[in-house]
């Protein structure tokens, strides 16, 4: 009787094993249905559905976003003097919305149109983004391809790896990195073509306005290269101060009123 009741036990026991296990494995999704979730058409594959919706045009920007749980790309087409807004849903593929706006001619920079319309990127957009990246070190979470002063540039928008915001725009025919502007923190801002380190850059501004810079910008001043820094003063005021980026020469301070 002993015997029995020990074997008896031991059946049991696995038994009860064989169930956890089964229920173990009902409660995992199949490998198919998480592939399926987790499937996201490329972003070229949108700007060619997108394409297809207005037939032809110039993608001016794209982006990646998520709407009511949902993963959608967002495209912006230029075709004539007609903006196309096509939203996609990004695992299906499938066009959910597109918004038609014909533009009045009173509002548009009529050079602007031309360069978008008869100039193509020189440059590619991952091309582009690389050289984003080397300049500033973060994250791209929003590309755009515009008109900057009748220039086609790409236009990105960062994350920095300490949480900051950063714009950085690459001309889309030459290559060349025209903007580069930061909040905050300058630690992300590396590789800019300048003789002045935005370290030394931001000793100077500090030397000759005390308080703590909240803005870094290296931007395009009269055909040179320079840094503006934003500084809040101990007192609060804020004040502008632009370094030359080749010299380093302090070449404007302006005290906010």
């Amino acid at each position: 009787m002993k015997l029995a009741a020990t074997v008896l036990t031991g059946v049991l026991v696995v038994g009860g094993l064989g169930v956890g296990a089964y229920a173990m494995a009902a409660n995992q999704p199949s490998t198919k249905t998480m592939n399926i979730v987790s499937k996201t058409i490329s972003k070229d594959k949108a700007k060619e559905i997108a394409l297809g919706v207005s037939k032809g045009g110039q993608v001016t920007e794209i982006h990646l976003d998520q709407d009511h749980g949902r993963k959608e790309y967002e495209v912006e087409i230029l075709n004539q003097d007609t903006e196309y807004d096509v939203d996609i849903d990004a695992t299906t593929g499938k066009v959910l919305e597109v918004e038609k706006d014909d533009r009045d001619n009173a509002d548009i920079d009529e050079e602007g149109i031309r360069t978008l319309q008869n100039e193509s990127p020189t440059i590619s957009e991952e091309s582009a983004k690389e050289t984003a990246l080397q300049s500033v070190k973060g994250t791209v979470t929003k590309t755009e391809l515009g008109n900057d002063h009748n220039r086609l540039v790409y236009e990105f928008e960062l994350m920095t790896d300490s949480g900051n915001k950063a714009e950085v725009k690459v001309d889309a025919t030459t290559g060349k990195v025209i903007k580069v502007e930061i909040d905050g923190d300058i630690g992300a801002l590396q590789n800019v073509s300048s003789s002045i380190s935005v370290e030394d850059a931001k000793k100077t501004a500090l030397q000759r306005v005390k308080g703590t810079v909240t803005k870094t910008e290296l931007d395009g001043d009269d055909q040179r290269i320079v840094y503006e820094f934003t500084i809040i003063t101990d007192n609060g005021r804020e004040v502008e101060v632009k370094v030359d980026a080749t010299s380093g020469q302090v070449l404007k301070v302006e005290f906010d009123d």
